[in-house]
């Protein structure tokens, strides 16, 4: 198992285990990591669906719990994504930055996806 572990890249690990801990920490939080996740794309679901302080109902707390466990996926979409570009010789710090710009769009998607589905 250790041999198998020690073939991927550092960012692949870092990506598996970033699941883990966010996926539990989206779990165990109550929603606390799914509101913060809507705290840097708040400028932009602002316009359509208000702010965060306007809101209630009885949809917030669970679309935020699931939110917080379902953004974990976007560290194995954001791995991929690297694992495949890395194959180009791009520099590293566009594709990290990539890697971070496809974990806020993952975020983005997912607020989108419950606050359209509220109602």
């Amino acid at each position: 198992m250790n041999s198998y572990w020690q073939e991927f890249s550092s960012v692949t690990k870092f990506s598996v285990v970033a699941f883990f801990i966010s996926g539990f920490l989206g779990f165990f939080s109550m929603g606390a990591l799914g509101m913060l996740l809507h705290y840097p794309i708040s400028f932009i679901t602002k316009p359509f669906f208000g702010t965060m302080n306007t809101w209630s109902g009885d949809w917030l707390w669970h679309s935020a719990v699931w939110v917080g466990i379902l953004w974990s996926f976007g560290f194995m979409l954001a791995a991929l994504v690297f694992h495949y570009l890395s194959r180009y010789n791009l520099n590293f710090l566009i594709v990290c930055l990539l890697y971070l710009t496809i974990l806020w769009l993952w975020a983005l998607s997912l607020w989108l996806l419950f606050l359209s589905l509220k109602k």
